[in-house]
């Protein structure tokens, strides 16, 4: 009985943009916290931006892992080797993906807020995302690198942010997709569970030439296509199988998110209530169908640009 009704509620249109209209509105408050930050923390001590800037981006950014994690009840399974396990989190990374699905960016999140280290996450972003009205915003006031995808353009812009990035006091974690590298059919039946491969390669063994790019990503490839043909990562490249990890999602995750809810929802209450008892129900009706429409319009808007075909030809050929 119960778990009928939180399944009617989840699949509830009216809930789905209250949590969305949680997220943007938390977002909206997170962008002015982060101009401030910019204006009064960073000029000053760069440390302390870092450190505030971090919790910022934590709180904002988990409400869309309690999506995954609580809301849609999705589970996470990582593979890969205990010492690379006990490394992650705790030492600055690099994380090259493959873009094979639409939320690989949650994915990410996921895995970033399993680690402990959301808050200091950063990703390279099509310079396009930067001009939508609050989670575009939220990202450049973020420092995220965002790029023009024309090296000739974006090489000086890469080197001096990753400069940066290392120079942070905390363990971060920048996470990029090459392109010319996602899957090629358009539709593929996935299961609710997503299944992750990490291997950690030390920066001194990194080749930085085309060459090693592509025989990485030939590497993925292989990865991938063993899954697909086995349930298994390593099955078809004849590799040591390496059993799938469960990582539980944190609590914390859960408390901000209801906090945050609560606070949007007295603020909804009390305006409705103050309408109601002035009597204006057709102001009542309007304002709300204009923000639900808005709402509506902008969570369309977020998942078009988050669509593999949105993608440049870079690479194509």
């Amino acid at each position: 009985m119960a778990n009928g009704f939180i399944r009617i509620v989840k699949r509830n249109i009216i809930s789905q943009l209250f949590i969305l209209s949680t997220i943007l509105t938390s977002g909206l408050v997170m962008n002015v916290i982060q101009l401030l930050l910019h204006i009064l923390i960073k000029p000053f001590n760069k440390r302390l931006f870092h450190t505030l800037m971090y919790y910022a981006n934590w709180t904002w950014l988990s409400q869309c892992v309690f999506i995954a994690d609580y809301w849609s009840n999705s589970e996470l399974i990582i593979h890969c080797k205990k010492e690379t396990l006990d490394k992650v989190g705790k030492e600055h990374h690099f994380g090259l993906m493959n873009h094979c699905y639409e939320i690989d960016w949650l994915i990410a999140w996921l895995l970033l807020e399993k680690f402990e280290c959301l808050g200091s996450g950063k990703g390279f972003v099509k310079n396009v995302i930067k001009y939508i009205p609050i989670c575009g915003w939220f990202f450049w006031l973020s420092e995220h690198i965002f790029l023009q995808r024309s090296f000739v353009k974006d090489k000086d812009k890469i080197e001096e942010r990753m400069n940066d990035i290392l120079q942070y006091s905390d363990n971060s974690c920048t996470v990029m997709t090459a392109e010319g590298t996602r899957f090629t059919k358009e539709k593929h039946e996935a299961s609710v569970v997503a299944h992750v491969y990490i291997e950690r390669i030390p920066i001194s063994e990194v080749e930085p030439t085309q060459d090693y790019l592509n025989k990485l990503y030939q590497k993925k490839d292989e990865l991938q296509e063993s899954f697909f043909k086995y349930g298994k990562f390593c099955e078809g490249i004849k590799q040591t199988p390496i059993e799938g990890i469960r990582i539980k999602p944190r609590f914390y995750v859960a408390v901000n998110t209801f906090l945050w809810s609560a606070l949007n929802l007295s603020f909804i209450i009390y305006h409705v209530t103050r309408m109601i008892l002035a009597g204006q129900f057709i102001y009542l009706v309007l304002i709300s169908g204009g923000v639900f429409g808005l709402f509506y319009m902008m969570m369309q808007n977020i998942i078009s640009h988050s669509k593999v075909k949105k993608g440049s030809n870079y690479g194509k050929n």
